[in-house]
């Protein structure tokens, strides 16, 4: 079952970014609204993530036959994390630095600029909207849904915490290297990625829901967004 699990994602995101635009493009021409090529592209990436978890959601209804408390959507039940997200927050960003320079030092040529790792250059102050609504709302839901929520969750229930987080972080962060750099892997963004998805598995694990992570993972993508599109700090 666990191979079964994910296999599953993988073969429902690759659907979701073959339907995924087909639906998209089918919207924007029923719509007609004098979009740039970037808010046609988030356009894009939203529906991608909803026709992923829509597949992923029928996966544990007549695939799996899996409760749906597995997928982490109920409240949480300790809220003290919750309350601790900041402080969740620069313990991982401590950690991901840290192992970010060590990864830089040992291979240079693995350092990508920060631009670059989120996938889109606003043109428009509509782009800038769709890309803040995008990054800040739709991927955290989206992504703790279905790693976190149905990946991690379905894991779990055959593997220990330590085989399905690595699992999930491995796929989380393969997920980010190759699907926002175009023709060049971005490893530092990927080793990025892998240190957070561990924390957010933890967070699962310890909330026995997806909410906190969805939390800290709107956090870490609004400090990224106001830093490289609002204030402009290079990194």
């Amino acid at each position: 079952m666990p191979l079964l699990v994910i296999v599953s994602v993988i073969v429902a995101f690759l659907a979701g970014s073959a339907v995924g635009p087909v639906v998209a493009h089918t919207l924007l021409e029923v719509i007609k609204l004098p979009l740039s090529q970037t808010s046609i592209a988030l356009v894009y990436g939203a529906i991608v993530y909803l026709v992923t978890i829509a597949l992923l959601w029928l996966c544990v209804r007549y695939v799996f036959r899996a409760p749906y408390e597995r997928l982490g959507i109920a409240a949480p039940k300790k809220w003290l994390y919750i309350a601790l997200l900041p402080v969740i927050f620069v313990g991982y960003y401590a950690v991901s630095i840290g192992f970010s320079a060590v990864l830089s030092l040992l291979f240079p040529a693995l350092h990508q600029s920060a631009g670059q790792q989120l996938g889109f250059t606003p043109e428009s102050t509509l782009d800038l909207v769709l890309g803040g609504v995008l990054l800040i709302v739709v991927a955290p839901l989206a992504e703790e849904f279905i790693f976190r929520g149905y990946l991690f969750g379905l894991l779990r229930g055959k593997a220990s915490f330590v085989g399905s987080a690595i699992v999930t972080s491995l796929l989380f962060g393969a997920a980010h290297v190759f699907t926002l750099s175009g023709s060049q892997p971005l490893w530092l963004l990927g080793a990025d990625t892998f240190i957070l998805s561990l924390v957010l598995c933890w967070l699962r694990e310890r909330t026995g829901s997806i909410w906190a992570g969805v939390g800290l993972h709107a956090l870490k993508n609004s400090l990224a967004f106001v830093l490289l599109f609002i204030v402009k700090v290079s990194m």
